[in-house]
């Protein structure tokens, strides 16, 4: 069957790539959602490492509120940022609330916590996409940065969606595998790209970030891996604060999905609609900082430089 991302009309749309150059709109395009900054994993590279915020998990009530305003704005939601979803227990009873509203829904996850009937759920929820996040372009380097001996359970989980959709022909969840890369050689980037190309629907190789976590956690593990990475310190124009809006699990809602610790919060969603934080007085100041370059000013921007591609 046919299949379609409804997620890649709003990527590859001019408005959504052009934003800098239009008028602030008056939703935003996507809303990220965390259900949970807990993690079943600790992985070498990954901000879970050095946040201080608390911990815990997204309330029904919390979630209703933001599906019921963004389904007002026909608004689509990724359940993504700083955890592993698939550890909250209510995420299907998320998904499936959403789904009744009529927006699209999007999952991020390590892909771990999956088995049969939780795949079977998925497709039976209608769940519009997924990525698959893993690391590095070997099993010895996803070893190291993901810190586990997991890849083959990842791989044989994505095999199983994979079959598992054909089989019952389900057109959806759009299937994207994301990786990011070190200083792997470039042969063996472009044997992980083909193998998987081959097989999902997408695939994206980006940059791995180890200073952020080397600068605030100074642990000597890190350390030797610093000259791996291959990032080119290069600030670009921010796009970010004027596409999206992300919600901590708390409620909290924030300026950047990669705000980890929560240093750019505009305020809680129990307080005000994301429609007021979207044109906020705050928000509206670190735009300007951000427009007249001044990533340096802010935290996590100074360390924004995360490079990306998709086939």
């Amino acid at each position: 069957m046919e299949k379609h991302n409804p997620f890649y009309d709003i990527y590859r749309s001019k408005e959504y790539r052009e934003v800098n150059n239009l008028p602030l709109r008056k939703f935003p395009f996507i809303v990220d959602v965390e259900p949970t900054n807990w993690c079943n994993l600790n992985c070498l590279f990954c901000a879970q490492r050095i946040m201080t915020r608390p911990r815990g998990f997204m309330s029904m009530e919390i979630f209703k509120k933001i599906v019921d305003e963004c389904a007002q704005y026909n608004t689509p939601i990724r359940l993504i940022r700083w955890g592993e979803p698939l550890l909250h227990e209510q995420l299907f009873d998320f998904i499936a609330y959403a789904k009744q509203k009529n927006i699209y829904v999007h999952l991020t996850t390590n892909g771990l916590l999956l088995d049969r009937d939780k795949i079977m759920t998925l497709f039976k929820l209608r769940l519009d996409s997924i990525i698959f996040s893993m690391q590095g372009a070997t099993e010895e380097e996803y070893k190291l940065m993901r810190n586990n001996n997991k890849y083959r359970d990842l791989e044989n989980n994505i095999k199983l969606m994979l079959k598992l959709r054909e089989e019952y022909q389900f057109n959806r969840p759009w299937i994207h595998i994301s990786t990011t890369i070190t200083n792997e050689m470039q042969e063996e980037v472009n044997a992980f790209k083909n193998k998987w190309m081959g097989l999902v629907d997408s695939v994206g190789i980006g940059k791995t970030n180890l200073e952020r976590v080397a600068l605030r956690e100074n642990l000597a593990r890190i350390k030797p891996y610093l000259n791996k990475q291959t990032i080119k310190k290069e600030y670009r124009p921010c796009t970010e604060v004027r596409q999206k809006l992300s919600i901590n699990w708390n409620g909290d809602v924030t300026a950047c999905c990669s705000d980890y610790d929560g240093t750019l919060v505009l305020g809680n969603i129990k307080d005000k609609s994301l429609e007021e934080f979207w044109h906020s007085t705050k928000l509206d100041k670190i735009r300007y900082i951000l427009d007249n370059n001044g990533f340096k000013e802010l935290e996590p921007c100074n360390l924004c430089y995360h490079t990306y591609d998709s086939f």
